[in-house]
């Protein structure tokens, strides 16, 4: 299944890389590797506004990129440790949603607070 907004496309098919596409040409733009062993299913979303893409691209973390270019944003990493089934933005986007593979628990991480702190540190995206 792959996630679509606007321009691009995310493939987060069982491969080492997640493969960004321009949904004009339908060429590949961008590989991100995945730091996974094996078959893995990489659960990817989209932020509301097509600017980042949130990948589980390794155990316990999620990284967020920037949808345009692959470069990285920021890596989040939840208080409890999971590995990341399914990945969503809030509409506003100003959260990420994350559930785990055998937890029960929802992760919301709080991107507009965590932008907020960035910022006062001239780390903002």
């Amino acid at each position: 299944m792959r996630t679509f907004i606007g321009p691009w496309t995310a493939n987060p098919a069982w491969s080492p890389a997640v493969t960004l596409w321009d949904t004009g040409s339908w060429q590949p733009r961008h590989r991100v590797p995945v730091g996974l062993a094996g078959n893995v299913r990489v659960p990817v979303a989209f932020s509301p506004d097509g600017t980042l893409l949130a990948a589980a691209l390794d155990l316990e973390r999620i990284h967020l990129l920037d949808a345009a270019n692959a470069a990285p944003r920021a890596v989040l990493a939840p208080p409890l440790p999971i590995v990341a089934a399914h990945l969503t933005f809030s509409p506003d986007g100003r959260h990420l949603v994350a559930t785990g593979v055998t937890s029960p628990v929802i992760h919301l991480g709080n991107l507009a607070a965590l932008r907020s702190e960035l910022r006062a540190r001239g780390l903002d995206w």
